[in-house]
């Protein structure tokens, strides 16, 4: 018997604390700025910046552009880059005069839309320095400018694919320091094609996914000054903007209000239809719910679960759609009732849910009367049960899912959706021992609304949202 730790998830308390990435500002409407930049690098492991171009489109209409170089540029290399632009309308300043003069100024003060694709990159290039963000866990916090009043930039990752990105409190007068805070407007174009498609694209292929005009073109001169190293550049600034433009096309069609800056994933777009439907958050209807019991459904929760039964054996197999895995289960335990309710409510049900367990059988699982009374978690000692399991499977730095025989060895008792006690029963043939049962009940209904998903598909009142768009796709 090997012993091995376990790791739970948790419930924390802090909803009462205001997030400092919440909007405090929209971009201003009646004079709508986008300003779109790229950087290139040199490509040693320095990543250090060698120039980058800037373009800046007012009310829809190209403004100017600018390419702008690192501080520690020679003269001779200054040079170099102003006769090759002489060529183009654009304005060659520096890395700082940029920051000062471009970046702040507009992205800041005006409040325009700071555009790029892979943004906290082209951001960090900019920095002069950095540090850990005192607030943000695993954030850091990027000093651009020398002029204290122009805030830093706080980036935050929150996986591969999606970043929080905001500026800190600026340097004000006593005056000004009941205003609100502007934490900006920050669109990374490769977090918003990844919200709309649920894919992980290059600028490349994002171009080709949305149909744009422009394609990324090809140099040999990395890390070069040359005429087709600043083409490159530049033509990547102008795709990413075109990009920007046919995501937003796109995004329009869905009728959300939630501003694309705020889009992290496609969960973002599914939270903005219920925020659209008139969905109110569990937290605010049930402020009162037991903390104690929101602790108990965390360390029931295991998700994005996979799993290979036989594995390097040949044999015959059925195409199974796994895409509506989670909805099917959501629509068999009606747990729309639960998302819609004005109130939540529990009873402890631990004779009734042990008598469920002890009589259920294989095939009362294809019955859909059986997963209706399925919305319960139980506490129990494990004991050679097979039952989830997170902790370190081979690699020592990453915890995973496994499925796993189970058995404490000193008493801890543990909360389980009452779903993988039965699925136990059935791997092993033993009957797990429950100690505790809490089932959940929804009371009332909160007062929605209609909307329209897309054009020619309408959610109506009372109609299960989820179930209807996993069917409106299916026909499609």
């Amino acid at each position: 018997m090997n012993e091995i730790p376990i790791f739970l998830r948790c419930y924390v308390d802090n909803h009462a604390e205001k997030s400092d990435f919440e909007p405090k500002f929209q971009p201003n409407q009646s004079n709508s700025i986008e300003l779109v930049f790229d950087t290139e690098t040199k490509p040693d492991e320095s990543k250090e910046l060698i120039f980058g171009s800037c373009g800046i489109w007012v009310n829809k209409k190209f403004d100017r552009f600018c390419i702008f170089y690192n501080d520690d540029f020679k003269k001779s290399e200054i040079t170099k880059l102003q006769n090759i632009c002489s060529k183009y309308n654009v304005t060659v300043i520096s890395r700082s005069e940029f920051v000062d003069k471009v970046f702040y100024p507009n992205v800041f003060l005006s409040r325009a839309k700071c555009i790029g694709f892979n943004l906290p990159f082209d951001i960090s290039r900019l920095a002069t320095f950095f540090t850990k963000s005192r607030k943000h866990h695993n954030g850091f916090s990027f000093t651009l400018s020398k002029n204290k009043q122009n805030p830093n930039i706080v980036i935050k990752s929150i996986n591969s694919k999606s970043q929080f990105i905001e500026f800190t409190k600026p340097l004000r007068k006593k005056s000004e320091k009941k205003k609100q805070i502007y934490r900006g407007c920050f669109i990374d174009c490769k977090t918003f094609a990844f919200a709309l498609t649920d894919e992980s694209h290059s600028l490349e292929s994002a171009l080709k996914r949305f149909e744009c005009s422009l394609r990324k073109s090809e140099s040999k001169e990395h890390g070069i000054i040359s005429e087709e190293y600043i083409q490159y550049n530049i033509n990547d600034t102008l795709a990413t903007h075109e990009l920007y433009i046919s995501l937003m096309e796109r995004y329009e069609k869905y009728g959300l209000k939630k501003p694309e800056s705020k889009l992290f994933s496609p969960a973002s777009i599914g939270k903005g239809y219920l925020e659209k439907l008139g969905i109110k958050s569990f937290s605010k209807l049930n402020a009162d719910f037991p903390k104690n019991i929101l602790g108990y459904v965390m360390m029931a929760y295991f998700g994005g679960r996979t799993e290979a039964m036989i594995s390097k054996t040949p044999i015959p197999v059925s195409y199974v759609d796994f895409t509506n895995m989670y909805p099917t289960i959501f629509v068999l335990l009606e747990m729309y009732r639960f998302l819609i309710a004005e109130k939540i409510t529990y009873q402890y049900t631990t004779e009734k849910t042990q008598k469920l367990l002890d009589n259920i059988i294989l095939q009362d699982i294809n019955k859909k009367e059986t997963w209706k009374g399925l919305v319960t978690i139980c506490r129990i000692i494990p004991d050679d049960d097979i039952l989830p399991v997170r902790s370190v499977y081979g690699n020592k730095n990453t915890t995973n899912i496994g499925t796993n025989y189970l058995k404490c060895i000193d008493g801890t008792s543990l909360w389980y959706a009452i779903h993988d006690v039965i699925a136990s029963k059935l791997f092993t043939g033993k009957t797990p021992k429950i100690i505790e049962a809490i089932t959940f009940f929804p009371n009332g209904v909160q007062t929605l609304q209609d909307i329209e998903v897309l054009k020619g598909i309408t959610v109506k009142n009372g109609q299960d949202f989820i179930k209807k768009i996993v069917e409106e796709r299916v026909i499609k």
